[in-house]
């Protein structure tokens, strides 16, 4: 395990090798460092609340397929561009102003997109979702400034919050076809 906050503040700690076997990695374990990269290994299983935000020289991050979500975690990292979630069924609040995102990878698992997930990521210009996605929470994707496309692949979501796309006039795709995506679901966006 790694314990809360062991390199936090390290600001010349720009990379660590994270053995295959790690389990838990405690919350701000790497806040405040000097990390450019992480890749998270699969044996990984929690991973704590801001255990790598306000890292300001993060540009990738790996998240192996032992977490099945995350909660809070990448916040603040101004320099991350792109990310690989791996396994992540649920996001919660992980990539707020992350400004220079640009590529997220998952798996078909993702499927609940919580509180804030990727608000003010002002560099996201384009979001494809999974084929099945359950939940759009409260300011999901509010305040991207230049999200201007967003791809549905599958059909509409269970639960969209009325602020998931906030302060965003983006242009929306849907699967045609699909009895899921109704006139009301549609105007929704």
């Amino acid at each position: 395990n790694i314990g809360q906050g062991v390199f936090r503040g390290c600001e010349n700690l720009t990379s660590i090798n994270l053995p295959e076997g790690l389990q838990v990695i405690n919350k701000k374990a790497f806040e405040y460092s000097g990390l450019t990269s992480i890749i998270i290994p699969d044996s990984v299983v929690e991973l704590g609340s801001r255990a790598i935000g306000h890292c300001d020289a993060l540009e990738h991050a790996e998240i192996g397929d032992g977490l099945e979500s995350l909660h809070t975690q990448f916040n603040d990292c101004p320099r991350l561009e792109t990310v690989d979630i791996g396994n992540v069924k649920t996001i919660l609040g992980s990539f707020q102003n992350c400004a220079s995102l640009i590529s997220i990878l998952w798996s078909t698992n993702l499927q609940r997109f919580q509180q804030g997930s990727f608000r003010n990521c002002d560099a996201l210009e384009r979001f494809a979702f999974p084929a099945y996605v359950e939940e759009l929470g409260e300011f999901t994707f509010a305040d991207c400034d230049n999200l201007k496309m967003i791809d549905f692949c599958g059909g509409a979501p269970q639960q969209i919050a009325g602020t998931a796309f906030d302060n965003v006039e983006a242009v929306a795709h849907y699967p045609a076809g699909d009895a899921t995506w109704t006139e009301e679901v549609r105007q929704q966006f």
